[in-house]
């Protein structure tokens, strides 16, 4: 029975909340997460404990509780790096900047993408590294005009984004970075440029059409003239 929880928390932790708070589906997330602090607080183990307190209170930073949820994670996280560490810490340091940049300390919050993605480098967990220049080019954008400074340095993040998502083949972190692409370049009004970095992404999806990203990315294609978009693909 205990090795069946453990299993439990490991597909909860790395594969079920992970995808549904990547998507904003705060619901699904609450539950995997019920689903989590149940099976912990019956293994009683340090390491569950710990976790699934870092994964609470990413969930308070999806659901807007930026103030709360940005000083519970700090917390759960200073108890990990006490403890011996902690998986998925890059992504940690990920969800503080996402509430720091909510509640307007943007400085702040580029500091610890930065942080977060030379733990990232360090520790060998390149693969939270696309998700990781996404949020700093986002950011990036937020602040910046077109033609600024902030705005070259995010499209260098994005396009450093795009090329490891597709390294990696995480076709997800593709239509992200695609998408932020496509935005910039439509706001340097190049419209050629934003149609074939995101048709080309968008193109090789099958399935999960009423997610966000491909619900914006659609959109935002639908919107560029007819007669020069061409989909490869349509749900």
């Amino acid at each position: 029975m205990a090795s069946q929880k453990l299993e439990l928390c490991f597909t909860l932790t790395e594969a079920a909340f992970p995808i549904a708070i990547t998507i904003n589906d705060v619901d699904a997330a609450s539950k995997h997460l019920a689903l989590l602090v149940n099976a912990v607080t019956e293994l009683d183990l340090t390491y569950w404990k710990s976790l699934s307190r870092c994964l609470e209170a990413v969930l308070l930073i999806n659901r807007g509780n930026h103030d709360t949820g940005v000083n519970a994670l700090r917390a759960a996280l200073a108890i990990c790096d006490e403890t011996g560490g902690m998986s998925r810490y890059p992504t940690f340091l990920g969800a503080i900047a996402d509430g720091l940049s909510a509640l307007g300390q943007t400085d702040e919050a580029r500091v610890v993408l930065d942080q977060a993605l030379g733990k990232a480098d360090r520790d060998g967990e390149e693969w939270c590294i696309p998700d990781l220049l996404c949020r700093k080019g986002a950011l990036g954008l937020q602040e910046a005009g077109p033609s600024s400074v902030l705005s070259d340095t995010a499209e260098q993040c994005l396009l450093e984004a795009l090329a490891l998502a597709q390294k990696q083949g995480a076709l997800f972190w593709e239509l992200r970075s695609a998408l932020l692409l496509a935005r910039l370049w439509l706001n340097r009004e190049r419209p050629g440029d934003a149609r074939q970095v995101l048709a080309s992404v968008y193109g090789q999806f099958v399935e999960g059409f009423e997610v966000a990203e491909l619900c914006a990315a659609r959109q935002l294609l639908d919107g560029l003239p007819p007669h020069r978009y061409r989909a490869h693909r349509v749900p």
